[in-house]
């Protein structure tokens, strides 16, 4: 079987990200993964979800469900950082209760796009490359400003870490499904994080802020903040998890090499060294630059984690390192201003990482619908 080549090329394809023979193998490819689902939420709301889906027309793409998701967040996120530009102004009540309900849609639809795919015969590569590579990644930054906004977490360290080690744990699933085939969901996952932001969302609305931001006795800390504190730690032992099954994985299969399946998690160890020595010489930019540096961080891991769902759907292997995460290492060395302004240079590196994630994303999205011969956003009727 020869190659297929792309048909309609534009300035999406100006840079071809796909090499022949990956597009070739997207031909072939099958949703054929082993799935462990231990999740207590999936378990009580499954029914739910079943049920709303079966209410879609037939003719409504899984990537259109996808993509209202990342709309509707990102649409709130807009409206939360107008009345919240510093994550510690206080919103006005229906702004809080639509968070909360925006948080619930998304938990809703991500699990309601998949089930459309298998209920229509539509599971592709496209399908997965739209979900779990191009959205879902970089839904985890929105809906982490969206709840500092309602808890009103202030800028600093807290609200870094606790994207940078959710986007990070998402990255670590990503490479181990790649490796292994597998997808595990435990007990207490990401789901159920979504559930208790939900939650707090309502209690905030209900209750009131100052009513449950009181300080923990014999501590410093209040009770909002160390429930960030535990649902860190989610994060990290997610990680964790993610590296513990991979040694006995891999010495089960003496075909893969080692140091090369390791060297696939470069660049969330890049990103993470780098952005911290960073924060360490000018701690000023998670006060004076917040949302462009985090934004910065977000978009490189989210292109990160594009690229091992493509590799997976292709056939190929990952690629170590792209270019809009070179510049963090001049950040490093440019902390507090040494060579140029910060503030410019954050704020173009921001929109510079922004770009490229996009315009892989697209590019891939794209690519993949003219080989596969489909639309992305609307199924044709059978003739």
């Amino acid at each position: 079987m020869s190659s297929p080549k792309v048909t309609n090329p534009n300035f999406w394809y100006k840079y071809q990200y796909l090499p022949p023979h990956g597009l070739k193998n997207v031909l072939s490819y099958k949703y054929d993964y082993d799935v462990t689902d231990l999740s207590l939420t999936t378990r009580c709301l499954s029914g739910f979800w079943v049920g709303l889906t079966e209410m879609i027309p037939m003719w409504v793409a899984p990537n259109l469900i996808t993509l209202v998701a990342f709309v509707q967040l990102v649409t709130v996120f807009f409206i939360s950082l107008s009345y919240s530009p510093t994550l510690s102004e206080e919103l006005p009540g229906w702004l809080i209760l639509l968070n909360g309900l925006s948080l619930f849609l998304r938990q809703t639809l991500d699990a309601m796009d998949g089930k459309q795919a298998r209920r229509t015969g539509q599971s592709s590569a496209l399908g997965e490359f739209f979900d779990h590579g191009l959205c879902d990644a970089i839904e985890i930054l929105f809906v982490s400003f969206n709840t500092a906004a309602v808890v009103r977490l202030g800028k600093g360290p807290l609200f870094y870490y606790f994207v940078l080690f959710g986007m990070g744990s998402h990255f670590m699933e990503m490479w181990a499904v790649y490796l292994t085939g597998k997808i595990e969901f435990w007990y207490f996952s990401f789901t159920e994080s979504e559930i208790i932001g939900v939650l707090t969302h309502i209690a905030i609305y209900f209750i009131g802020h100052d009513n449950i931001m009181g300080v923990i006795p014999g501590t410093n800390l209040r009770y909002l903040e160390a429930l960030w504190y535990v649902v860190n730690l989610q994060f990290i032992f997610a990680m964790l998890g993610v590296v513990a099954r991979i040694p006995p994985f891999l010495k089960n299969k003496p075909a893969l090499n080692t140091w090369e399946s390791y060297s696939f998690v470069l660049p969330l160890v890049w990103i993470f060294t780098t952005t911290t020595a960073w924060i360490l010489q000018s701690p000023e930019v998670l006060g004076a630059h917040l949302h462009p540096f985090v934004f910065i961080v977000g978009c490189n891991l989210a292109n990160g984690g594009c690229r091992l769902v493509t590799a997976r759907v292709c056939k190929i292997k990952p690629e170590t390192y792209y270019n809009s995460a070179l510049p963090l290492l001049f950040g490093v060395l440019n902390a507090g201003g040494r060579f140029v302004d910060e503030g410019i240079f954050i704020r173009l590196y921001c929109a510079y990482a922004i770009i490229a994630y996009s315009h892989y994303g697209l590019s891939v999205i794209l690519t993949l619908a003219d080989v596969l011969k489909i639309n992305v956003l609307r199924i044709a009727p059978k003739k």
